[in-house]
C-alpha cells in the first residue's frame, strides 16, 4: 500500500472516464443528443443497474439505502473511519443533457478506481453515491434529503403506509432495490 504522499501523483484514466460517459449516455438516448432517465424509470433503473455493475467489476462494496440510493464502497480498512461521500445522480429532466448529474457519478466511480488500483491507504472510507430522484420528478432532491434525514415524513409514508401520490414511486424504489441486490436481473437493451 502507497502512503497518503503519492496522491499528488495520482491522475485519472480519461480514456475509461470517456467511454463510461458514452456507455451511460446510451441509456435513455434522445435523437438530439441528451438523455431522458426520469427517476424510477425503466432508463433509470437501467442506469443504475449499469453502475451497480461497474461497482462491482471494480470490487466495491455495493450499498443502497431505504431512499433507493445505490453506492459503492471503498473500505479504509478502519472500521470506525468516517466516510468521505461523492457523487451525484444519474436520473434525468426529460431530454436532460448528457452530464447533468452523471458527471458527479462518474468522476465519483473514477477516482474510487484509481485509488484502489494505486492501492493507496486513505484514513477514511470513499463511497461513490447515485442519489435517487434529484431532480424531482417524484419528489426533489428525493435521495440527499432521505440520507440526511431532512423529509422523514416522505420516508415514513413510503415505509409504512403508502399514501396515493407515492404508490408509484414506491414499487419503483422497491425495484431498483431489488436491482441492487441483484444488479444483472436488469434487462438491458
Amino acid at each position: 500500500m502507497q502512503s497518503l504522499m503519492t496522491m499528488t501523483e495520482l491522475s485519472i484514466n480519461t480514456d475509461r472516464l470517456l467511454n463510461d460517459f458514452e456507455e451511460l449516455a446510451e441509456i435513455g438516448a434522445t435523437l438530439d443528443g441528451g438523455v431522458s432517465r426520469l427517476a424510477l424509470s425503466n432508463e433509470d433503473l437501467e442506469a443504475r443497474s449499469w453502475f451497480a455493475d461497474k461497482i462491482e467489476a471494480i470490487g466495491l462494496q455495493l450499498h443502497d439505502d431505504d431512499a433507493g440510493n445505490l453506492s459503492g464502497i471503498l473500505r479504509c480498512g478502519e472500521s470506525g473511519a468516517k466516510t468521505l461521500l461523492i457523487g451525484s445522480h444519474l436520473d434525468s429532466v426529460p431530454n436532460g443533457g448528457r452530464y447533468d448529474g452523471s458527471v458527479g457519478v462518474l468522476a465519483a466511480l473514477e477516482c474510487l478506481r484509481r485509488v484502489k488500483e494505486e492501492g493507496l491507504r486513505l484514513p477514511y472510507h470513499l463511497e461513490a453515491i447515485n442519489f435517487t430522484d434529484e431532480e424531482g420528478c417524484w419528489q426533489s432532491l428525493f435521495g440527499s434529503r432521505g440520507l440526511t434525514g431532512t423529509s422523514p415524513k416522505i420516508i415514513w409514508q413510503i415505509k409504512k403506509r403508502i399514501t396515493a401520490p407515492f404508490v408509484l414511486p414506491c414499487s419503483a424504489l422497491e425495484s431498483a432495490r431489488r436491482m441492487c441486490k441483484r444488479p444483472s436481473a436488469i434487462r438491458r437493451r
